[in-house]
C-alpha cells in the first residue's frame, strides 16, 4: 500500500460519514490505522461500526484503555487492540508526507 489514511476517533457521533470514509478508503485499497479515544469508544459496542471493520478487514484499529475505563465502556471485542495513547503516537509517527489523518 502507497497510501494510509488515518482516522482520529473522538466522538461517538457520525457514524455514517466514518462508515463511508472507511469504505471508499478501503476500496481505493488505502492502509487503514484507526485510533478511538475519549467518547469515541462508544464505537466499540456499535454494531454498524464493527461491521464495517470486520467487512474491511481492517486490522489496525486501537482503542484507548484509559477511554474506555473512564467512560464505563467495560466490554472488549477482538477487532480492536486496547493499548494507550502510546499507539495513538506511533500511527501518527509512522505516516509519510502523502499520508493523512481525519479527525472525527
Amino acid at each position: 500500500m502507497d497510501k494510509t489514511l488515518a482516522f482520529i476517533i473522538t466522538k461517538d457521533k457520525h457514524i455514517n460519514y466514518i462508515v463511508g470514509l472507511v469504505s471508499a478508503a478501503a476500496k481505493k485499497n488505502y492502509d487503514i490505522k484507526i485510533f478511538i479515544m475519549d467518547r469515541g469508544v462508544f464505537l466499540t459496542e456499535n454494531d454498524k461500526f464493527i461491521s464495517i471493520i470486520k467487512k474491511n478487514n481492517i486490522g489496525n484499529v486501537s482503542v484507548c484503555e484509559y477511554s474506555c475505563n473512564v467512560n464505563g465502556v467495560s466490554s472488549r471485542t477482538k477487532e480492536f487492540n486496547y493499548a494507550s495513547q502510546f499507539e495513538n503516537a506511533k500511527m501518527i509517527n509512522k505516516l509519510k508526507k502523502h499520508d493523512r489523518i481525519v479527525l472525527f
